[in-house]
């Protein structure tokens, strides 16, 4: 059984102790089940090139906090 992209994204950050990402994107998925969108856009949970390109940002983001 494999775990959606998005998922495993969560998965991924959590494992690597990137709890601040975790939480951003938790509430990006929260809002993206949230809003009533119109079926021509795609939920930002099914665009795995958007989840990367977030995901990178945040990393970089945190990273540079605690440094």
């Amino acid at each position: 059984h494999r775990l959606p992209y998005h998922e495993s994204v969560l998965r991924e950050l959590e494992e690597a102790k990137f709890d601040d990402s975790v939480n951003i994107l938790k509430m990006l998925y929260k809002k993206d089940d949230d809003f009533k969108k119109s079926e021509k856009v795609k939920k930002f949970k099914n665009q795995k090139h958007l989840i990367e390109r977030v995901k990178i940002g945040l990393i970089n983001a945190e990273v540079a906090k605690k440094n």
